[in-house]
């Protein structure tokens, strides 16, 4: 029998996957070389990227059903995000929120499949526009190696990119894959290392393969836990990078080897410790990496960028702002483990620990979990993985917002 209001619902949640498709496509060439230019093309982009919002705005403000006090909630959040965007100048939060805001009640796997779609087309375009020398490939160079970028402001960017397509499928997938889809992510990762020279990403992708290979036997041990293993995980590395970063010390060899190890991420995360005051909700702080034309001509007097995502959230986005981020990471890995969702309990593993290496989390154009945690998660509730057969319960709203 032909259900109206199934098919209504049908139709709302494709106003919002559309209107996702279309921002994460425009935020992801905001991070290509397109940016620096002044063409049509950007122009185009731009618009493309609020017709995306105003989609996510349509169906959140008038076909999503929230909970009692869920739009309390997102007023306050919104509210407080505007007030940091006055005294930081930086709006990705707000789109992020506006994103997570359209998710709720909408299926995690069509999330998650049009989230991939959209970045590689925006990948693909930017080859294209690379291709017909609409933008440039800059050149990067680390130890003598070439790094190219292909279009993207810095070779992480895309790498941060495709790391986010990797946990994005895996997680669609449930963490398993065929043979192809094997060989398809050691390809992206061979590319990752010795291509972009990308390290850290590239390691994070092999841990998330080995992962994989090693899914049932990881599940069994979570599985057998009461508490969450993967949130004290995730404390423990945020807490000691935290401390490595505050204690840093250029004259210790311990020290300058491991900021060696992590591409001086540790002494830019030790200046922002200890040379910038810690303010409730945020402050203007003006960063200066090395992507871009600026950047690869080193035409700046001073080099200062936090790539860990939770120092620069506290730094630049305030106090406020850090509790309310460490709060929902908290709360969703304790959630997530008891309704047996391993699989996003073990990708919010994967991200916080890549956030510890990259501003991923507070990127507009590869930040999916906040997403996700808004979303509706009832296809990874009571996952159990036992000879890859699965089960799940029937009838239940995972969704909390």
């Amino acid at each position: 029998m032909y259900n109206l209001s199934q098919n209504i619902k049908f139709k709302f949640e494709y106003i919002y996957l559309i209107g996702l498709i279309l921002a994460v496509f425009s935020f992801t060439l905001n991070i290509t070389e397109l940016s620096e230019t002044q063409t049509a093309i950007n122009s185009i982009v731009n618009i493309l990227k609020y017709i995306g919002i105003g989609l996510i705005l349509l169906k959140s403000l008038f076909f999503t059903k929230y909970k009692k006090a869920s739009p309390i909630f997102w007023i306050l959040l919104l509210l407080l995000l505007f007030i940091i965007y006055i005294h930081t100048h930086n709006n990705n939060l707000i789109f992020i929120a506006l994103l997570s805001l359209g998710a709720v009640n909408v299926d995690t796997k069509l999330i998650l499949k049009s989230h991939i779609i959209a970045q590689i087309l925006a990948i693909i375009f930017t080859f294209f526009l690379v291709r017909h020398n609409v933008i440039m490939n800059l050149i990067y160079y680390r130890n003598n190696k070439m790094r190219p970028s292909f279009g993207f402001v810095y070779p992480t960017a895309l790498s941060a990119v495709l790391f986010s397509i990797v946990i994005s499928y895996v997680v669609l997938k449930k963490f398993t894959l065929n043979i192809w889809e094997y060989f398809l992510i050691i390809c992206l990762i061979y590319f990752t290392l010795f291509v972009l020279d990308a390290r850290l990403d590239g390691y994070l992708m092999i841990m998330i393969i080995v992962s994989v290979f090693l899914y049932k036997k990881i599940i069994n041990v979570i599985s057998k836990l009461k508490k969450s293993i993967c949130l004290v995980i995730s404390l423990f590395f945020i807490t000691l990078s935290f401390l490595l970063s505050y204690f840093f010390n250029d004259s210790s060899s311990f020290f300058s080897n491991l900021d060696n190890i992590f591409n001086n991420r540790l002494s830019q995360s030790h200046i922002a410790l200890t040379q910038y005051p810690l303010s409730l909700l945020g402050q203007n702080i003006q960063m200066q990496g090395l992507g871009g034309q600026q950047g690869l001509h080193q035409n700046f007097t001073y080099y200062f960028y936090i790539d860990n995502s939770f120092i620069q959230i506290l730094i630049i986005d305030g106090l406020i702002l850090f509790l309310i981020v460490l709060f929902l990471i908290i709360t969703f890995f304790i959630k997530w483990h008891q309704q047996r969702m391993y699989i996003l309990e073990l990708a919010l593993l994967f991200v916080c620990i890549a956030a510890m290496v990259e501003d991923s989390l507070v990127s507009a154009a590869s930040s999916i979990i906040f997403i996700i945690m808004m979303a509706n998660n009832d296809g990874y509730k009571n996952y159990i993985e036992d000879n890859y057969h699965e089960y799940t319960t029937k009838n239940e709203k995972s969704s909390v917002y």
